[in-house]
């Protein structure tokens, strides 16, 4: 699922949307068993190579994750209220 839907620009993206919940080390919340326990985040996309120098052969680029941590039942502290 793209986080980006169109043509991406130098500038600061807010994204507001849960990528994956993740299980504890057995693979158990809530009422799951096999749960996904781990995942991997794989990015896709073009550059333009004539940008690149010797002295900076790379794209800098800074990626962020915000952690919430779930109940035993496997719902977060705002899902868990309206419920």
């Amino acid at each position: 699922m793209p986080l980006v839907a169109t043509k991406a620009e130098v500038q600061k993206y807010t994204i507001n949307q849960e990528l994956v919940r993740l299980a504890n080390n057995e693979g158990e919340f809530a009422d799951k068993t096999d749960a996904d326990r781990a995942t991997n985040f794989e990015s896709t996309g073009t550059m333009d190579k004539d940008a690149l120098s010797e002295k900076q052969n790379y794209v800098e680029s800074k990626l962020s994750f915000k952690f919430t941590s779930l109940r035993m039942d496997g719902k977060t502290v705002e899902e868990a209220k309206t419920n």
